[in-house]
């Protein structure tokens, strides 16, 4: 074996560890959510669950993750602002480097933190994100569940976390999930959860880039905010 093969071998030893630490699969979306929340001093952890768990209902996904309440479930949907325009087609400045999302205020895409139990309501959304540009018509809002949202963050689809996306996309966390101690959502894999308190997660977030673990450092990414209904 050549140098370069066992440093090789002795890195994926190294990571095989860490992942058996973690309890967690070693893959490369699971290691990016782990990172990145160390990276940004978000105290959470992953939580391995079995490959049925989507199959169970609420209440024995809640007892899988030794939670005291449903309403600790949540999930990651990326919504899309299906009549977005271009800044400069709306008379705006592009701010930020990604002209898509690089507006938390005016963006095309959207990560909504929400509970099982409740949905997102699209005309709360759309109020909510209107009263933040109401210089801009109403033509230029119309949001929908993106088709290809999943890919945009970089994980598979029930394994969307907030922490570790590809892009710096906006987040929008349904205040619902602030009167709760804890939350559960998507871990980088359909089988694993990230846990975390809500009020770290608002205080603490900010992008970091994966392929250089730069932070962003830029501000107003994560809202809170009503934007659900009842289920």
């Amino acid at each position: 074996m050549s140098s370069e093969d066992q440093k090789g071998a002795a890195i994926e030893k190294r990571v095989d560890t860490l992942c058996n630490q973690l309890n967690i699969p070693n893959s490369v979306e699971c290691l990016r959510v782990a990172a990145c929340s160390a990276q940004i001093g978000l105290k959470s952890t992953l939580y391995k669950v079995p490959g049925d768990y989507y199959s169970r209902s609420l209440e024995e996904r809640r007892d899988l993750l030794h939670s005291s309440t449903t309403n600790a479930l949540c999930k990651s949907l990326i919504f899309e602002n299906t009549y977005w325009k271009p800044p400069s087609e709306c008379g705006e400045e592009c701010s930020g480097t990604d002209p898509e999302t690089g507006d938390a205020d005016y963006s095309r895409y959207y990560v909504c933190l929400v509970q099982y139990n409740r949905k997102i309501s699209d005309h709360k959304l759309f109020k909510m994100l209107r009263a933040k540009r109401p210089e801009l018509s109403k033509k230029y809002f119309n949001f929908r569940c993106a088709e290809d949202g999943d890919a945009l963050a970089g994980f598979p689809f029930n394994g969307v976390a907030p922490v570790g996306m590809l892009r710096d996309i906006p987040i929008i966390v349904s205040d619902a999930i602030m009167e709760e101690k804890y939350m559960f959502m998507g871990g980088g894999l359909e089988d694993v959860k990230l846990g975390c308190r809500p009020t770290d997660l608002v205080d603490k977030y900010q992008w970091v880039d994966p392929k250089t673990m730069e932070v962003s450092g830029a501000g107003g990414r994560i809202m809170v905010a009503d934007v659900t209904v009842d289920e």
